[in-house]
């Protein structure tokens, strides 16, 4: 059995540049996930920050519920209808932290 790849990618900046951010987010007709319980969503995207070696895990814990997110090029019902083989993409921000989180998943 293959497994999915994913790529996780976390940012701390500026609050300048998170409220620049997150208004190009809002104006880019993204759609933005309102039910952050929905079933296909995967929220465990939240590493820490640094860099790891190799042979180390990497702790991977559940999105904070602060974090507003902006899909790109996914369907959550679609997801859910081919669970198996699909694509999860988006980017996560929150003002409350000055973060930005960028996800994407296949599998």
């Amino acid at each position: 059995m293959q497994a999915g790849e994913s790529i996780i990618l976390r940012l701390k900046l500026p609050s300048p540049h998170i409220e620049t951010m997150l208004q190009d987010l809002k104006t880019s007709k993204r759609t933005e996930v309102t039910d952050l319980n929905h079933s296909s969503l995967h929220r465990d995207c939240y590493v820490d920050f640094g860099i790891k070696k190799l042979t180390e895990e990497m702790p991977i814990k559940e999105l904070p519920m602060d974090f507003r997110i902006f899909l790109f090029h996914s369907d959550l019902d679609d997801i859910q209808k081919y669970w198996n083989h699909n694509f999860l993409a988006f980017t996560a921000i929150s003002t409350d932290r000055n973060e930005i989180i960028y996800y994407a998943a296949t599998w």
